[in-house]
């Protein structure tokens, strides 16, 4: 065996240091941001962003897929809003994700560790320990993870259908009346009480009226399609009259580490590859049975779905909840083009590149792939909708 050989049996794989790190996550982000808590469910460490404030926004998982995390303060779809125990290392204490930042990274989560200059016989045995656990972590996460899927099933079943309450009223007031189309999408529904985790504590757990959503994915070992997920919609209805059933309904706002104001939605189970069924069209039927060529329209979120619905009733149209689950989602062999629903963002913003990572991964799996844009001067199909015009040269 040459010397390069050697090296490589007697030293740990990328893939072995990852797992390593993600399994001491507790121990890597103290070390790193000291200000990480732990969460009153025990379920992650809590920061208010990847700068190392105090706060619940950075939620780094001690269950389930231990050492990944997601900063709800960050854009969907951006290289800070997830990831690793080491990409986390390598953007916290060296500034990105390069190569450079993550060869750092690794030599400071070995150092850490202890898991530099190892001899022979103590790499095999780190690697026999990494192993082990990780066979454990795995049987944990996928017992989280039908837990989590059964607990959004019961969230979303318990709720009733749209029309007559807040959130069929929500929709209203962003011009999206399903009523004038003759029928309501049944992925849609509404609760009085949905628990935010965001807004409460210990000492006072919270609800909030939400809009939840139904997300489905097809299941090739059932042959069917099957609910994955529920998405939430945090409503206001302050201004909501119970008697008449009408009135004003609002989104909660939430900050973002840079102050800026954002609707609060969250998902809760595992969502990849699936999707929102936000619109059938022409075909009564579930994604996986649509006619050969079919073409099916994307949107990011329901809004936006939606307000395409009602200007193109014949459509078929889905949301996939984030831009990065758009490059992701599963599709049925039959289906015809791929229509992306854009957004006029800022062509340097990292929406942009994320839409266009999209793109790539879906013309990759080898699926015919278009967009459709809003008019200038208008962010998205919703503000089209409204008539409601970006401030600003066109």
């Amino acid at each position: 065996m040459n010397d390069s050989a050697t090296a490589e049996r007697f030293s740990l794989t990328d893939k072995e240091l990852a797992a390593r790190a993600n399994q001491e996550a507790t121990f890597l982000v103290t070390k790193l941001l000291p200000k990480a808590r732990v969460s009153r469910n025990k379920r992650f460490l809590e920061l208010g962003s990847i700068g190392g404030e105090e706060g619940q926004s950075l939620k780094i998982n001690l269950t389930g897929h231990v050492g990944w995390w997601t900063d709800f303060s960050a854009a969907e779809g951006s290289r800070e809003y997830s990831g690793d125990i080491w990409k986390l290392v390598a953007i916290v204490r060296y500034g990105g994700v390069n190569r450079d930042a993550l060869a750092n990274a690794a030599k400071w989560i070995k150092s850490t560790l202890g898991l530099d200059n190892l001899d022979p016989n103590r790499v095999l045995a780190v690697r026999r320990e990494i192993q082990e656990r990780q066979r454990k972590i795995d049987a944990e996460a996928e017992a989280e993870r039908e837990s989590r899927a059964r607990s959004a099933w019961f969230l979303w079943s318990k709720a009733v259908r749209l029309p007559g309450t807040p959130a069929e009223s929500y929709l209203i007031g962003r011009g999206i009346d399903f009523r004038k189309l003759g029928k309501t999408p049944g992925s849609l529904r509404y609760r009085p009480d949905v628990w935010c985790m965001e807004r409460s504590s210990r000492e006072n757990p919270i609800k909030f009226p939400a809009m939840v959503a139904g997300i489905v994915r097809y299941d090739p070992d059932q042959a069917k399609t099957v609910h994955v997920a529920t998405h939430r919609t945090y409503l206001n209805i302050d201004g909501w009259d119970h008697a008449t059933r009408s009135g004003p309904v609002s989104v909660v706002k939430i900050r973002d580490r840079r102050g800026r104001e954002k609707s609060h939605k969250h998902t809760l189970g595992q969502y990849a590859g699936g999707h929102v069924p936000v619109w059938k069209g022409e075909h009564d039927c579930t994604l996986w049975d649509i006619p050969e060529g079919t073409a099916v329209y994307v949107s990011e979120g329901i809004e936006d779905g939606a307000s395409l619905a009602m200007a193109f009733p014949e459509r078929r149209i889905v949301a996939a909840v984030a831009i990065a689950n758009m490059g992701g989602m599963h599709f049925p062999p039959q289906i015809g083009p791929v229509v992306f629903i854009g957004q006029n963002d800022p062509t340097d913003s990292k929406a942009v590149d994320a839409f266009e990572r999209a793109i790539e991964r879906q013309q990759d799996a080898g699926r015919q792939v278009e967009t459709l844009f809003p008019p200038a001067g208008y962010k998205d199909f919703n503000d089209l909708l409204m008539g409601k015009r970006q401030a600003g040269p066109e």
